[in-house]
This record gives C-alpha cells, structure tokens and sequence, in this order.
C-alpha cells in the first residue's frame, strides 16, 4: 500500500476489481492506496487497509444506527458517524471536532465532508459503473494534513458502499 501523502497528484478512485467481489480498492494511477472488504455476506463490518494500519468500518444498530471506524487493537473509535435525514450526518472525530456529510447536488451523485466552516474536506464523487459504486476522491489542501484523513477516507467511501445497498435492496 502507498501512503495517501505521495499520490495527492494523482486521480484517487474506489472501484471493485473483479465484478462479484467483496472487496474494494482506492486506487491512484497503479498503486493501491486503500482497501476495504466485506468478509461475510452476513454482518455490517467492513475490514479496511491503508499504509498506515488496519481498520474496521461497522454500522451498529437498528434502523438510522451509527457507524464507527477503529483502528485494529484500539480501544476506542477514531470516528463516529451518526446519520441524520436522507443520508446526511455528523462525523465526530476522536478530537471532538465535527465534520458534516451531506449530499452536495441534486442527483445525490457528489457527497462531502465539509468542516464547521463550510468547507469541503473530503468530496465524493459517484461514478458511472456496472453494478459498482465506483467512486472518485477529491481531497481539499487543508485535509492533507489531517491526522485523521484514511479513516475519513474509509467511511465516506463505506457511506457511499451502503447507500447502494440500500437503493439496490428497495428496487428489489
């Protein structure tokens, strides 16, 4: 895995390697910046690398719930996201700062972590794929030095992972 520090010039994007896979990458030209992958069909627990360690996704509880994102061997949570309506939310980060997820256009394609600020942080950009929420990653210049930037990283993108089951789940 490459740092996310040596590839800011590059195009970052999520996308699924192989059709029916259960796992995703965050890929920046040929380098592998991130995975995150669904070890059973079964649970809500996404398990993610990046070159700075391992982490877990999960959403926990019922109905609007929450999801947490943990560093593996961690005691506690380095963010916690907790949904609002039509799939915006609060992301609180360990340091007690929040960031804010919201949809920003219409069509629902674009999704951002904006600072209390209005800022963007991190943008999300949906991508036009076959049966894959492939996904491009826009990071602002003052996110670069977030501490917290991959498992903000991680989360937008397992956000944008579950609101395609969701739509998936309610066409069928």
């Amino acid at each position: 895995m490459e740092p996310f520090a040596s590839a800011f010039d590059e195009r970052w994007v999520w996308r699924r390697p192989k059709l029916w896979s259960r796992r995703f990458e965050l890929r920046a030209g040929d380098h592998v910046l991130a995975s995150l992958e669904t070890r059973s069909w079964l649970t809500g627990v996404m398990h993610a690398d990046t070159a700075s360690g391992a982490w877990t996704v999960r959403h926990e509880g019922l109905l609007r719930g929450r999801v947490l994102v943990r560093a593996v061997g961690a005691t506690s949570d380095a963010l916690v996201f907790r949904p609002r309506w039509f799939g915006a939310g609060d992301v609180q980060l360990a340091s007690g700062a929040v960031l804010r997820w919201h949809r920003a256009d219409f069509w629902g394609r674009r999704w951002e972590l904006v600072d209390s600020g209005g800022l963007p942080r991190v943008t999300f950009v949906r991508l036009p794929a076959f049966m894959s929420p492939d996904a491009e990653v826009k990071v602002s210049e003052p996110a670069r030095n977030e501490p917290l930037l991959d498992p903000l990283v991680l989360l937008g993108y397992y956000l944008i992972v579950l609101m395609v089951r969701q739509n998936t789940a309610a066409i069928s």
